[in-house]
């Protein structure tokens, strides 16, 4: 099989990575879940962990619910899937202590502890060494069992015994400590810290590597955090700090040894719950997913080594909504980003309209009879390299073409994670080594020849690489092969576009035994496009530097301390980027906007550093002039604010409203203002990723309790080639 030139060079340098980082150390893995229940979600999550190959599985709380009754019969229930003897170790949720519908002690006696050399009370507070790599630490704080409420806060027993396993696992030079309990502190659903703040902020100061958490029925991934630091002495829940983070985790990577992992995940079949873009804790968080995001029932699977501990979110589904893939490693600087498919690669295609065999995806299918070009495929639009066929009727197309490209790589262990992009006009299905990883743009259930992709599309969206985050579980090393087919929406639709891309996060050294695919990883998909309207002016002085750091959703502050926070960069908005004229009545508090669309600054397009993509409409000539943005915000006594300082990053003008009331203009023509106006002037660097600070009096502004900032930013032109937003508000005393 021919490699390319750049896979040959990839091949060269994995090979040339230091000979003791070829052989993988020995590892080990597990899977790790909570709050199952026993409805048909639980079904399918318990089937794929028994079909994931690890070597035990940590239940972390929250089992029957008492919907299977004696305890007895869910055990029988969950050994139906995994067998009677599998490491199917429990921890209890509050579900099953004192005033839960069931008794953990009754779970432990029909799934006992099979792993051995425990320490402590198995199901409630125990601790075991796995392989010499790794420590567990399990434990129940703010649960009660016949009467004894198992509290960890500073000073207390339950606090040393954890402290002291902390330690003694350090003393044993034991590479990694993997702690899990049930209930979480910081999270992104409402903002009640459960086991308490001395406990959170021992498990960072302590720096253990992954904390396992649940009971909030979705899934959180959070950055890695840090304290004891002059700016961020502890981590105080119900607020932001961005000095408590030591690295966002936005690469999929962390290094080991600088602070704690926190992964929530209550996704085992009980219904699932909603992320709550509105918590202030929300910034902590790098990957969310819910009810109301993304939903997807499935569990966590970890790779151990001595180097790394490579997780994955696993889900269920054909394939799943939802997939996350990361790693925390002790090479972190060895961390690279590989192409291993390029934009504008060339690849084998079959344009006859008819279907090729059902191996067609399959590496060991024989190709050479296909026809060989090179991407941007298609027809119709003029941008293409490679002209396809559509047969021979025009208002009878062919519906699907199909795609072959195989990569190499060496050693799939050292992958961290992929992101996937494709360009396609109308609908794809991504294919990996056989296995289904990506759909867009196409019905759910059997895709056949003749399938027509969902929807016709136009516009920027014939031109987007829609993106997902993979799992890195289906490579395999050598040659690897990806397959695509491409659908129209109509056999009448007048063009068709393909292109793609596959990048990997790797390290130098593998970070654990390649990981046993399960089923089809899952998709996040990358915000889509669209477009904004409304405002008027004033000045602008002082610019405060730009945000280095990447978002994640982020909200509000309340009461008034010295100076509080108010409005957080990096936070979460509703916003409206349809082009429309929104007159002057959405500026208000009491201006209903249910319908707008949610998403986390920066805000815009063009310039690659945003958070949230938004629309600029269906003509790149002809953009829509005015996005508009609404946020709530908090004030327990605005009596006690003797100003109010404005942040904002602009790109290219803004005007800025509280409670209806306009408080700040900049970069915008003297006049009135409406959706048509254009900005004063166009921005260019440095200005465009440039905080401007502007004070204000409160004066009769703020009300107390709920509060809304409203933003309308301008564009200069209507074929401006980019557009940025995000903004900061802070109270004076």
């Amino acid at each position: 099989m021919k490699k390319s030139l750049f896979t040959s060079l990839l091949f060269v340098l994995l090979a040339t990575w230091p000979s003791s980082a070829l052989a993988n150390s020995e590892g080990f893995s597990f899977t790790a879940i909570s709050d199952y229940q026993s409805t048909s979600d639980t079904s399918a999550v318990l089937a794929k962990i028994s079909q994931a190959g690890a070597d035990f599985h940590l239940a972390t709380g929250d089992f029957s619910y008492g919907t299977l009754s004696p305890e007895s019969a869910w055990c029988d229930y969950v050994k139906s899937f995994v067998g009677s003897t599998y490491p199917f170790e429990l921890l209890s949720g509050n579900h099953d202590s004192d005033g839960g519908e069931a008794n953990i002690d009754a779970f432990a006696a029909c799934l006992p502890d099979r792993i051995g050399g425990l320490v402590g009370e198995y199901g409630k507070e125990y601790y075991f060494d796995y392989q010499n790599l790794a420590r567990f630490i399990l434990f129940s704080p703010d649960l009660t069992f016949a009467g004894d409420y198992y509290d960890y806060s500073s000073g207390t027993s339950h606090f040393d015994w954890l402290s002291n396993a902390i330690d003694s696992a350090r003393n044993q030079n034991i590479p990694w400590i993997i702690v899990a309990m049930h209930k979480p502190c910081l999270n992104a659903e409402n903002s009640v810290c459960l086991i308490g703040p001395d406990l959170e902020n021992l498990l960072i100061s302590k720096k253990v590597d992954l904390v396992l958490q649940a009971h909030n029925h979705n899934y959180q991934r959070s950055k890695q955090l840090i304290n004891g630091t002059t700016s961020c002495p502890s981590v105080t829940p119900g607020s932001y700090n961005s000095d408590c983070v030591n690295q966002t985790g936005f690469t999929d990577a962390y290094a080991k040894g600088s602070g704690p992992v926190f992964v929530i995940a209550g996704t085992g079949g009980r219904n699932l719950s909603n992320i709550n873009f509105s918590d202030p804790e929300i910034s902590y968080f790098t990957r969310l997913m819910g009810a109301n995001l993304y939903p997807t029932f499935g569990f966590l699977k970890f790779d151990v080594s001595d180097t790394a501990i490579s997780g994955q979110f696993v889900g269920v589904g054909s394939p799943p909504a939802f997939s996350d893939a990361f790693s925390i490693t002790s090479d972190i600087n060895s961390v690279q980003n590989l192409s291993l498919v390029s934009k504008g690669d060339g690849w084998k295609y079959l344009d006859n309209g008819t279907k090729p065999g059902s191996s067609w995806k399959q590496s060991s299918f024989d190709d050479s009879a296909w026809k060989e070009g090179i991407a941007q495929f298609g027809y119709g639009d003029g941008d293409e390299k490679t002209v396809i066929s559509y047969g021979p009727d025009s208002a009878n197309k062919y519906v699907t073409t199909y795609f072959r490209k195989n990569f190499w790589i060496d050693d799939p262990a050292r992958v961290i994670s992929l992101k996937l992009g494709v360009l396609r006009d109308d609908g794809a299905v991504v294919y990996l080594n056989n296995s289904e990883i990506y759909r867009t743009n196409m019905p759910g259930g059997i895709i056949y020849n003749s399938t027509l992709a969902s929807s016709l599309i136009g516009g920027t969206y014939e031109t987007t690489y829609y993106s997902i985050t993979l799992s890195p579980a289906f490579l395999v090393p050598g040659n690897n092969q990806i397959a695509v087919e491409v659908h129209q929406g109509t056999r009448d639709s007048i063009d068709l576009s393909f292109d793609f891309y596959l990048d990997a996060t790797a390290v130098s050294n593998s970070p654990s035994p390649t990981p046993t695919p399960i089923s089809t990883p899952t998709p996040i998909p990358t915000p889509s496009l669209e477009p904004t309207p409304t405002p008027t002016p004033e000045p602008d002085p002082t610019p405060t530097p730009a945000p280095t750091s990447t978002p994640t959703p982020t909200p509000t502050t309340s009461p008034v301390p010295s100076n509080t926070t108010l409005v957080q960069k990096e936070s979460a908005w509703n916003y409206l980027d349809d082009g429309s004229n929104r007159g002057s009545s959405w500026r208000h508090l009491g201006f209903n906007d249910s319908s707008w669309k949610q998403g986390v600054a920066q805000f815009g397009y063009g310039d690659g550093d945003e958070a949230t993509i938004v629309s600029y409409g269906s003509n790149s000539a002809n953009k829509y002039i005015t996005t508009y943005f609404r946020k709530y915000f908090e004030v327990a006594n605005p009596e006690s604010l003797t100003s109010l300082t404005i942040n904002i990053l602009k790109d290219d003008g803004a005007v800025v409203y509280i409670n209806g009331s306009q408080v700040r203009i900049t970069n915008m023509p003297p006049g009135p203002i409406d959706w048509k106006t254009l900005a004063a002037t166009s921005l260019g660097t440095p200005e465009e990723s440039t905080f401007n600070s502007k004070t204000i009096s409160p004066q009769s502004i703020l009300v107390s309790g709920t509060n809304v900032i409203a933003v309308e930013v301008h564009q200069a032109s209507a074929t401006s080639a980019d557009m940025s937003f995000d903004l900061e508000l802070i109270g004076n005393n």
